[in-house]
């Protein structure tokens, strides 16, 4: 029966939000591209291979997008089933049928089994592995370890980070077996099954990297740039944050299959890395790039707001809101509404109360089960290292859905025995946490806000007709809290204003895009002196009016509350050097420091060279005059390059 709900609430999603010519094509084009080229990569794999695989194996077989959805909603359901064993062998069968519930009526369960991403497939292999490792443990055999180890490996192969997980769990059975003394031989025998069958699915995907680009790279060659997206200036722990070249290459015009290669984040990733580094760089050389700097970016950033953003992460883990990283989410999830009502800022909670019932004194199954806990300890220790996303909670999500099933099992058990004291003891420790998780933050409140622009921008943009769009417009950018969150809406509106032929209204909106601030707004954001943002749209409002001196003055402070934005440096030391306000070796140092904080990573990176060459010419220093100079005149070939005239140094 919750099978079948589970079912037919995928379907229900699938009829309301389903859109293939929504997505960005990225796996489809990956799996017809590896199909031509005789199902072996002729280039390192950057994304999930299983997946790859998976989706090439279908459209080989003829299946439509629509069939790939319904494909992808049986391995929805299949999850939903795997979640209920998990929790009835841990817990008891009525606990595994409200597992199994939660999982079917889970939001983002719900919205990752219609999407055409490889987290579906993650998911029900991630659900598989641990279940089969359960199994082993209660009955060990070396075919039980085997199967164990096999599924972990196909889904180390979807995502790389199940690695993690084979490391753990092969350790605790190590550490297991130093502890059995007699049984030693078989329980370090049945963990040198579980990595070696693991190994199976890998190994051919290294070769296969190893045969297309003479590196070694055991699954994915985007692990370094992953990194860096989520320590650099601009990350706080939540969601995704590419520099803004690489942004402008990936939301390049859409064109044909290579084109649409060319704007994969991988490839964009090496050819800015490539441009920083004046050199082409392979996969491998460019990964390492990144990684190196998502390490320089830690260590700018130091030891205390590095460990505060490491807080923030875990609370982020948890936190009823859903960090979507791609606009086709964000539209899926919104026409989803009310079936997506039930998530992480719930469910954690009641999993809390539960994962403590799990360890009390004379419970057992998990004490007895403590390599499972790999499973469970995984998603945090990757979203730690990296960030935390929607997508990456799924896993994390399916292993607390027994335990919340546990916690409400007890619930019930309490009430039938009318042990009211330790029920409200209980009930109210789970209502204090969703409270607390349900608290937005800054960072939470600034991503709802921009999530509506986007969304409201994309309506406007695919709007039929001038009414609805001018309306969608004026939405996204009435929910901005300054102009430039919501500059493509700014242009969009002035575009439709002149075709309705209103000029003034439209001159006002392309000003407003280009950083023009009206009296009201200009008021407003001089009054938010500790928001670097609002500092930074007012200094740029000053220098765009030629008030360069007020506009220094002003982005000084912007600098000082945000030491790591690239742009805020920039616009400082342009204001500085063009009043005169500082001397030419301090404007210098403040373009190198903006360089180093990851404004070679951005259009405006020519910008920031030529302001340093400028400097050392007046200071006499020659050398690096012609060297940045060069640099200034490099970016300026790249950026003209890759990028439409009328987008160029945006």
């Amino acid at each position: 029966m919750v099978l079948c709900a589970a079912a037919a609430l995928r379907a229900a999603a699938a009829a309301a939000a389903f859109d293939p010519g929504l997505a960005f094509d990225k796996f489809p084009v990956l799996a017809r591209r590896l199909v031509a080229d005789g199902w072996l990569a002729r280039e390192p794999f950057a994304y999930s291979p299983a997946y790859i695989y998976f989706l090439a194996a279908l459209m080989r077989l003829g299946a439509s997008p629509g069939w790939i959805c319904a494909v992808q909603v049986a391995l929805g359901v299949g999850a939903c089933a795997l979640v209920g064993a998990l929790g009835r062998r841990l817990f008891g069968p009525t606990a595994g049928l409200v597992a199994a519930a939660g999982a079917a009526v889970f939001g983002p369960f719900l919205l990752y089994a219609i999407e055409l991403e490889s987290d579906g497939l993650g998911l029900f292999l991630y659900c598989a592995a641990a279940l089969a490792l359960l199994r082993a443990l209660d009955r060990p055999s070396l075919r039980r370890f085997a199967i164990a180890g096999l599924l972990l490996g196909l889904r180390a192969v979807q995502r790389p980070d199940a690695l993690l997980i084979l490391a753990l769990v092969a350790g605790l059975l190590a550490l297991g077996a130093a502890q059995r003394g007699t049984a030693r031989r078989v329980a370090l025998g049945s963990a040198a099954v579980f990595v070696a069958a693991a190994l199976v699915p890998l190994l051919p995907i290294a070769w296969q990297n190893a045969r297309a680009s003479g590196e070694f790279i055991p699954v994915t060659s985007s692990g370094g740039w992953v990194f860096y997206t989520s320590h650099n200036g601009a990350a706080t722990g939540l969601s995704y944050f590419p520099p803004p070249l690489a942004r402008l290459l990936m939301d390049a015009p859409a064109g044909g299959a290579d084109v649409a290669l060319d704007r994969l984040d991988d490839r964009v990733s090496r050819r800015v890395a490539s441009l920083a580094a004046d050199r082409d760089l392979t996969p491998g050389e460019a990964s390492r790039y990144w990684r190196r700097e998502g390490l320089l970016s830690v260590e700018r950033r130091g030891f205390a707001r590095q460990s505060f953003l490491q807080v923030r992460k875990l609370f982020y883990m948890l936190h009823a809101y859903e960090a979507q990283d791609n606009l086709s989410l964000l539209v899926k999830e919104a026409r989803l509404g009310r079936l997506t009502f039930l998530g992480m800022g719930i469910l954690a909670p009641l999993a809390f109360v539960g994962l403590v019932l799990a360890f009390a004194p004379g419970a057992g199954p998990l004490r007895q089960h403590l390599p499972l806990l790999a499973f469970l300890l995984a998603p945090a220790l990757s979203m730690s290292v990296f960030y935390v996303g929607s997508r990456f909670r799924l896993e994390l999500a399916a292993m607390l859905l027994p335990l919340a099933g546990l916690a409400l099992v007890r619930f019930a058990a309490l009430i039938r025995a009318g042990r009211w004291p330790a029920l409200l003891a209980a009930g109210a420790a789970a209502v204090i946490l969703s409270v607390v998780l349900h608290l937005p933050d800054r960072e939470i409140v600034r991503q709802e806000r921009m999530r509506f622009i986007q969304l409201h921008t994309f309506l406007a943009e695919r709007a039929q007709d001038q009414h609805t769009a001018l309306a969608e417009f004026r939405r996204a950018t009435s929910f901005a809290a300054c102009p430039a969150e919501a500059e493509a809406a700014w242009r969009g509106l002035a575009q439709v204003e002149s075709e309705r032929g209103n000029a003034e209204a439209a001159e006002s909106a392309l000003r407003t895009s280009s950083g023009f601030l009206d009296d009201a707004t200009l008021r407003r954001l001089a009054a938010m002196g500790d928001d670097p943002d609002a500092q930074w749209a007012v200094g740029r409002h000053l220098m765009l009016r030629g008030e360069m001196a007020r506009a220094a003055e002003v982005l000084g402070d912007a600098a000082r509350l945000a030491p790591d934005d690239p742009d805020i440096l920039l616009a400082r030391a342009l204001a500085a050097f063009e009043a005169e306000t500082a001397p030419p070796d301090r404007v210098a140092a403040w373009a190198e420091e903006a360089l180093d904080a990851g404004l070679r990573f951005s259009p405006n990176a020519a910008t920031g060279y030529l302001l340093a060459a400028r400097c050392y010419q007046r200071l006499g220093l020659r050398e690096q005059t012609e060297a940045a100079a060069r640099a200034a005149r490099r970016y300026q070939a790249f950026i003209e390059s890759k990028m439409p005239h009328d987008r160029a140094g945006e």
